[in-house]
């Protein structure tokens, strides 16, 4: 679920309607008579305003970001994973030092932690006020509620993304098939657009997997497999992209900056290394090793993403048969 915890005003999911966001967000200054309702997302070192109330007086936008590091009420919240309401910060001395006090215009704030169905922390929804405020424990509860609804819309998000991950996930690894390969690293290359960055690019191939089928059974065939994937996933980031492409052949696509093709290139060898350490020493009869061709583009244009992998397949065949004439 890496791909849907992302921030969601940098990738809004295609499901979601922020526009309801919006909704709830406005209901809540106007119930509250509130300068700020909002919606705000922790994405590990940083929170997000998703939304935020469209009334004259709010000082909050749509986007507006402030650092983990800064002390917030939202951050005591995903702290605590529990409400909050400081109705009035000014004469609190927790909060009186707090930079949106000290430093800006909070006096008062309610807020409730929004929670993913897996049950880390998301976010938290809050009614942020520039004066102080008396709210009665109905209006704390019917924040409990409106907090209820967003979490609905998550579980909605995420049983979508739980269907479509069954449509992409090769059943035998657990890693992403060719659907998913060319869904993903289509965001991958509008990724490497945006921020600037190369994409790097990586086919493996298993060697002589043909031969532990006919001489130990499909069974050990199918171990194999699933051992050069774990030395993948353990060699390779969370961020990167690695699917199962064919019957002993792997992809894997990272973003990199620029000049970073050495460090790719260890990680490759990590992962080789670590299968032979991990299962092909079993089988000394057969020469089981891992072929790869790697490649950092650095121009990528949307279409691409074929004449890549075709590329890098080429680089790899070509290992393979430079290491056949060394051997």
């Amino acid at each position: 679920m890496s791909e849907l915890k992302r921030c969601f005003r940098n990738y809004p999911p295609e499901a979601l309607d922020l526009d309801q966001w919006q909704t709830t967000v406005d209901l809540i200054s106007r119930i509250y008579g509130t300068a700020c309702g909002a919606i705000v997302q922790f994405n590990g070192d940083e929170f997000t305003a998703l939304s935020s109330s469209s009334n004259d007086d709010n000082f909050i936008g749509p986007g507006d970001t402030w650092a983990w590091e800064v002390k917030s009420f939202c951050r005591r919240v995903v702290e605590t994973r529990n409400q909050l309401y400081v109705n009035n910060a000014v004469g609190q001395k927790e909060w009186s030092d707090a930079p949106p006090v000290c430093s800006g215009p909070v006096r008062s704030y309610l807020g409730f932690p929004i929670f993913w169905p897996d049950g880390e922390i998301f976010g938290t929804i809050c009614s942020i006020d520039t004066k102080a405020t008396e709210y009665e424990e109905s209006f704390v509860d019917l924040m409990a509620q409106l907090r209820d609804l967003v979490s609905g819309e998550l579980q909605h998000l995420w049983d979508i993304e739980k269907l479509q991950q069954v449509a992409i996930t090769d059943s035998l690894t657990g890693l992403y098939n060719v659907r998913g390969i060319r869904s993903l690293g289509q965001q991958r290359i509008n990724d490497q657009q945006r921020f600037g960055l190369e994409l790097g690019l990586i086919y493996f191939d298993v060697d002589n997997l043909k031969l532990l089928n006919d001489n130990f059974g499909h069974h050990k065939g199918d171990e194999c497999l699933v051992a050069v994937s774990d030395a993948l996933k353990n060699s390779f980031r969370k961020t990167d992209i690695i699917a199962r492409v064919g019957g002993d052949e792997f992809v894997v696509i990272a973003l990199c900056q620029a000049g970073s093709e050495s460090e790719l290139r260890q990680s490759c060898h990590d992962a080789c290394e670590a299968f032979q350490r991990e299962f092909s020493h079993q089988y000394v009869g057969i020469n089981l090793d891992v072929s790869f061709g790697l490649k950092c583009f650095s121009k990528v244009d949307s279409s691409d993403l074929d004449t890549m992998i075709t590329e890098v397949d080429s680089l790899m065949y070509q290992e393979k048969k430079n290491r056949a004439v060394n051997e």
